[in-house]
């Protein structure tokens, strides 16, 4: 694996190469992600980037791996058995999918996980809740991990669809002078090969160490979570519903959601909208503009609890491709998104209670599909960014790590080593300084696994 300075002499990036501490140990299965968080820059010990992977061909093992050279060189650091206490029924959690990950101040390590109950009758897809305790050596490096918590989140009666597409988020938010987990997931609750939606929950813990269903509460403090987003209340410019449409395009395949905070004022921002669902194909879904739309809704805090604001369209389809939505961030004073926009590429916005606002761009690409991730420094004033794109087919595929800082983009440009089934891009949380991306690259990766890779850009 190599890496670079640039003329500064105090930035430093990584390309994406294949990650040997991970190939021949596990296999994903079927892997898709749309920028979440899958790597941690470690808190506590001594700030290596790590992250778990289920194994795709045991049911007892997850394994947990490290870089402690932000992101050169990777290993191994253990592999554990995962209890499956947690499931509801008789259910076959692991393997799973992992759909992100986060860290509190005391170093806990919290996850969303999705997996199908198969006790229930055609078998249900649901996501659950995970929490790690990680194991230090006296040189301060991970040693390992204990599985302190498995519990199912609020019961969405998720029936139809793949693995693949259960998609979410969770992240440590703050608020009246503590730390808060806050997820979003994205629920297809309509049964049916062809019909197909999305409902968009969004949800808190009410402790740092929950216990059981009961401890996740709404926006309001209520047990359970908030409904923020439904495809199903929509109508097509036929008249017909999203739910009945055939293909159905507002649904969890096609369309995902994130969320950030602006840490200044609590308020916080769910994203919402097109991704790139099937490698190299456009997805323009002619006769429903609203799954073409780039949303935003402001989640305003009153002091006690939050209210969620009206719907607010930041980009849509230009005919032929997509905005498709990468990443956000939390910053002082905006909440940050990344996203390709189908005219201008590579766009970066901030969003506060005055709105939506952009800062310059690093590649002007027409007509693109992709991933991408990203991080904000705390003050809001620097950038760090990685992306894979193409053009229609997944032909020239441009992978990229880049630098903003605060007045212009420094970009060290990756070409040709993502050839191949790519199947999105996984971030990192808790780097202040830099952004470590996985990228899983595979063909037909429903029957082939996939080769997970990783690069990362760090300075300033």
């Amino acid at each position: 694996m190599s890496s670079a300075a640039s003329s500064s002499g105090s930035l430093n990036h990584v390309s994406f190469t294949v990650l040997p501490a991970l190939t021949g140990n596990t296999s994903e299965g079927t892997e898709w992600v749309n920028g979440e968080s899958r790597l941690v820059k470690d808190n506590h010990g001594s700030g290596e980037i790590f992250g778990f992977r289920w194994s795709q061909s045991s049911s007892t093992q997850v394994y947990l791996v490290a870089s402690g050279d932000n992101g050169q060189s990777w290993r191994l650091v253990s592999a554990g058995a995962a209890s499956t206490s947690g499931c509801i029924g008789k259910c076959s959690l692991f393997p799973g999918k992992i759909m992100s990950i986060a860290q509190d101040s005391t170093g806990k390590v919290h996850a969303l996980m999705g997996a199908n109950d198969y006790s229930l009758s055609g078998g249900r897809y649901l996501e659950y809740y995970v929490r790690f305790k990680l194991n230090y050596d006296a040189s301060k490096r991970l040693s390992g991990f204990n599985l302190e918590a498995v519990i199912p989140l609020p019961d969405h009666r998720r029936i139809s669809n793949v693995l693949s597409d259960l998609r979410g988020e969770i992240r440590v938010i703050s608020y009246s002078g503590s730390e808060s987990l806050m997820y979003v997931v994205n629920v297809t609750t309509v049964s049916g090969s062809s019909t197909q939606d999305i409902k968009v929950f969004v949800g808190r813990a009410s402790t740092l160490s929950p216990a059981s269903t009961s401890d996740f509460v709404d926006l309001a403090g209520a047990t359970g979570d908030s409904k923020v987003l439904d495809s199903c209340t929509y109508n097509m410019p036929s008249g017909g519903s999203y739910c009945t449409a055939s293909p159905a395009f507002f649904s969890t395949h096609n369309v995902t959601s994130t969320f950030a905070q602006n840490r200044s004022t609590n308020d916080i921002y769910v994203f919402i909208g097109p991704i790139e669902a099937d490698y190299g194909v456009a997805n323009d879904p002619s006769g429903q503009p609203e799954s073409a739309r780039l949303r935003y809704i402001r989640l305003v805090w009153n002091g006690s609890a939050w209210i969620a604001a009206t719907p607010v369209v930041i980009a849509t389809d230009n005919g032929s491709y997509l905005p498709l939505l990468f990443n956000a961030q939390s910053g002082a004073n905006y909440a940050w998104l990344m996203y390709l926009h189908p005219d201008n590429g590579i766009v970066f916005g901030r969003v506060d209670a005055n709105g939506y606002s952009t800062v310059t761009t690093p590649l002007n690409a027409k007509n693109h599909n992709g991933w991408g991730a990203f991080t904000v420094a705390p003050d809001d004033s620097k950038l760090w960014a990685i992306w894979n794109i193409s053009v229609i087919n997944g032909a020239n595929p441009q992978t990229a790590e880049a630098y903003w800082d605060g007045k212009s983009w420094n970009v060290y440009s990756d070409t040709g080593v993502t050839t191949g089934d790519n199947s999105g891009i996984g971030g990192v949380a808790g780097w202040n300084n830099g952004v470590a991306a996985i990228l899983f690259r595979g063909t037909l990766l429903r029957s082939n696994p996939p080769i997970p890779e990783a690069a990362a850009i760090w300075g300033q």
